[in-house]
């Protein structure tokens, strides 16, 4: 009995902390690190990400969401440095990570959803560093299945 539920915990903690740790190294940053399924991301951000966040193109016109101004616009992340949407004000520590121009990429982004304090802590090298996003996506393929999908709106 305690041994699933153990094991359960384990793949819950293990995974993420060892998906962060290679993102930090740049262990596969050429690679994706999942093989990500980008209709899986859709139907994710539909149902997690709006709430929070839009994606609406360059023209204004609106693809996803309801006009939520909580989280930036996320149409064209994977063209753009961190912390760059036009017309957000973002949080101190993503505004220190835009200065340092990192381009979003898909263990990046990973990494940053899955753990955006610690993402933010490592690349800042500040342990106080923080983001303002609330939601956290647990689960490393979701995340990664959510960046396919988004990396590939407006390409």
């Amino acid at each position: 009995m305690w041994g699933s539920a153990v094991s359960g915990l384990m793949s819950k903690l293990v995974r993420p902390a060892a998906l962060f740790a290679m993102t930090m190294m740049g262990a596969g940053a050429a690679t994706p690190v999942f093989a990500a399924d980008p209709e899986a991301g859709a139907r994710s951000f539909a149902r997690q990400c709006t709430s929070c966040h839009v994606l609406r193109d360059d023209g204004g016109r609106m693809l996803v969401g309801t006009g939520a101004r909580t989280g930036p616009n996320l149409f064209g992340l994977a063209r753009r440095p961190a912390g760059t949407a036009e017309g957000f004000v973002y949080s101190t520590a993503m505004q220190q990570l835009a200065a340092r121009t990192m381009l979003w990429d898909e263990p990046s982004f990973v990494a940053f959803v899955t753990g955006p304090g610690p993402f933010l802590q490592q690349r800042l090298s500040d342990r106080r560093a923080n983001s303002r996003m609330a939601f956290v996506v647990s689960n490393p393929a979701d995340a990664a299945d959510l960046w396919a999908y988004l990396s590939g709106l407006g390409n």
